[in-house]
């Protein structure tokens, strides 16, 4: 299942910034990427820079408990501490439990 591939046109599930999760998914950003390409993305939303993190040019993949894999864009981590972005909590669990 896929998650967290925003885009200005088309709302998405907001919050409070949730900074353990955005850690965690920073953590495994080095360790469960995928699909690393050539090139990189930026946020559609700010103009923040991510070359000295490594972002925005892989995907992170979690399992989670029930066996659905999940798959997010590693500029997740900037889009839920930055942007408020709730992903679903299926995927939260997945990678807390993950990131442990």
């Amino acid at each position: 299942m896929t998650v967290g591939w925003l885009g200005t046109e088309q709302p998405y599930p907001q919050g409070p910034p949730d900074q353990e999760l955005a850690q965690a998914l920073l953590r495994l950003a080095s360790t469960h990427r995928v699909r690393q390409t050539r090139g990189s993305h930026q946020c559609p939303f700010c103009t923040a820079s991510f070359n000295d993190l490594g972002l925005g040019s892989a995907e992170i993949q979690v399992k989670a408990s029930d066996g659905t894999v999940y798959a997010a864009p590693d500029l997740i981590a900037h889009y839920v501490a930055e942007h408020g972005y709730q992903p679903p909590a299926g995927f939260v669990a997945a990678v807390l439990a993950a990131a442990e």
